[in-house]
């Protein structure tokens, strides 16, 4: 869900109320949004009337790069089309793409307290004026670890008593005293699933995307004769889709370099193709050193067999005088 956002520009509403339908091979159709209000969920057309499909001016829908639209494939097929539990309260077929996993919606102020901004800055978010605490991983699995509850501060001091008490209650795993633990580095301090509609919105202003398409995109109107005059076609579409395909391609290049593997099953998935190409380049490249090796040693076995051997100086033969003149 959040590398759709990214990678898409979606309003959060968007996200979650994009049901299977409206997700084609190559393209999602934005014509509904489910707006949270006073803790119930509404089905309503998305803001401002903001439509992004064939079906609607400006007719526009929003392309997928290749990778995610084999990402959306995958969560189209993986997940059941059951609907959500409030789809009968606020019409529609309640087939969701993305549902929590209690079957219900993604609530944006919990999940962006809980999960999103923990892990763009390392830290909780404060709560009742305490300090914001650490996010801490246990590492005996795979880099970065697992996020386990997190402890409170060190009490005050530098005495014994200066110490990490872990917490305790129902539903708390005990962590054994001998379990490497670490603390989480912020990714990007401060950003919001919002903040990832701005990200996408630098992306293309980065890949020199025409505006016209990008504010479109967007859902944004282009005001004035910018707008009248300007239409999208074919291919600026194709050419965008490329270059959000090779920033992905980058993205996961980086995160494999930093660590091959992931705790996460989506993403150690696809870093999989990664792995098998690097272990094939060292492969490769071990199979070069030892072929110069063996072609080295050779050239050494050959030059040592072209040096002639040694053999002793041969006597000066000095010619005898009186046998000479007898001869004569």
């Amino acid at each position: 869900m959040i590398v759709t956002v990214g990678y898409t520009g979606l309003r959060w509403g968007e996200a979650i109320g994009l049901e299977h339908e409206y997700t084609g091979p190559q393209e999602i159709h934005v014509e509904w949004q489910l707006r949270e209000l006073n803790g119930r969920f509404y089905r309503l057309p998305p803001k401002d009337d903001s439509y992004r499909s064939p079906d609607w001016e400006p007719n526009l829908p929003v392309d997928l790069p290749p990778f995610l639209a084999e990402l959306l494939a995958a969560q189209v097929r993986e997940h059941p089309r059951q609907p959500c539990g409030c789809a009968s309260e606020h019409g529609g077929s309640g087939r969701y793409l993305f549902l929590g996993p209690d079957g219900g919606h993604y609530r944006r102020s919990n999940y962006c307290r809980r999960v999103f901004r923990p892990a763009c800055d390392g830290r909780h978010l404060p709560i009742s004026g305490a300090p914001g605490r650490l996010v801490i991983a246990e590492q005996s699995t795979a880099w970065p670890g697992t996020s386990i509850a997190a402890w409170p501060p060190a009490t005050d001091g530098t005495g014994p008593d200066a110490v990490y008490a872990q917490p305790r209650g129902h539903g708390i795993a005990i962590i054994p005293e001998d379990t490497p633990l670490a603390c989480w580095l912020p990714i990007k301090i401060g950003l919001t699933p919002h903040g990832l509609r701005h990200s996408h919105r630098t992306w293309m202003a980065e890949e020199g995307t025409p505006e016209i398409l990008a504010e479109q995109r967007l859902g944004h109107q282009v005001p004035g004769m910018r707008g009248l005059y300007t239409h999208v076609s074919d291919r600026m579409r194709a050419e965008l889709k490329q270059a959000l395909q090779t920033r992905w391609e980058e993205a996961l290049t980086e995160r494999a370099a930093i660590y091959p593997r992931s705790p996460v099953p989506l993403l150690d998935g696809l870093l999989t193709p990664l792995r098998i190409e690097k272990r094939a380049a060292e492969q490769r490249l071990s199979r070069r050193q030892t072929s110069r090796q063996r072609s080295a040693q050779k050239n050494r076995e050959k030059m040592i067999s072209q040096i002639p051997p040694k053999s002793p100086e041969r006597r000066s033969q000095t010619p005898k005088i009186g046998r000479t003149a007898r001869s004569i």
